[in-house]
């Protein structure tokens, strides 16, 4: 296996998909777990995989850290890192608003993203190359006329996580353009579309040589390629 991708964002095994068409595609992979999940993992409670599982502690910069050494250990080099975002995995875990699910929310849908973002630019940088993608799947659209009563208060702390993601990832985008050693991608797709669907869009995408970094709109910044549930006519990976 050629490449190497080390996948962040949505942990084992709920993102075991992206590591399952990952290995299709021919690559070495690391996956992330949360430290509960491992704990679980040690004691035969999750299911063995073809790739390996590295803890990730979502309120530690070290740990974010930590989680890059280790998946080089298991890697040797990381071609890429996929950071991933879906808003609606997170929904059932912050749909309250409260002092103190504001304050696990800002830990794990906020500042983990950017510890994690800081640690991966900066070794990209110190190994000479690397791709990161931005992966963001959106909230499902709520209908104003047929919402209930206190559904949109269910969705703010996800809501500006979500808007918090982005912009780091439009940020980095930008601010890495102009970099040889680094390309950088984003990618977003409709709430209703599945993981094996959205996995393999992207990696099909990501094989093709004509694949670049991320746009630059002179007037819009940088451009997310976006998969949909709209009828297309042929690969739209390059299409906004």
């Amino acid at each position: 296996m050629g490449k190497t991708t080390l996948i962040v964002g949505k942990e084992a095994p709920a993102g075991n998909v992206f590591a399952e068409v990952a290995m299709k595609h021919q690559r070495s992979v690391v996956l992330s777990v949360g430290q509960e999940e491992k704990e679980s993992d040690e004691q035969q409670n999750l299911p063995s995989t073809s790739w390996n599982i590295v803890p990730w502690n979502r309120t530690s910069s070290l740990s974010a850290r930590s989680f890059i050494v280790k998946g080089e250990h298991f890697l040797t080099d990381i071609t890429e890192f996929i950071v991933i975002f879906d808003a609606n995995w997170y929904l059932s875990d912050f749909n309250t608003l409260n002092p103190t699910t504001c304050s696990r929310a800002s830990d794990s849908m906020i500042t983990s993203y950017f510890f994690m973002v800081s640690e991966i630019m900066s070794h990209i940088k110190k190994q000479g190359h690397g791709s990161v993608i931005f992966l963001f799947k959106s909230l499902p659209t709520v209908d104003l006329a047929t919402k209930k009563e206190g559904e949109e208060k269910n969705r703010i702390l996800v809501s500006a996580s979500a808007a918090a993601f982005r912009g780091l990832a439009e940020s980095v985008a930008l601010e890495y353009a102009s970099q040889e050693y680094s390309k950088v991608l984003l990618a977003k797709a409709d709430s209703g579309i599945d993981d094996t669907r959205f996995a393999t869009w992207l990696f099909e995408a990501l094989d093709s040589p004509n694949t670049h970094g991320a746009k630059i709109d002179s007037r819009n910044g940088p451009q997310w390629l976006k998969l949909s549930n709209k009828p297309s006519s042929g690969f739209s990976f390059f299409k906004r």
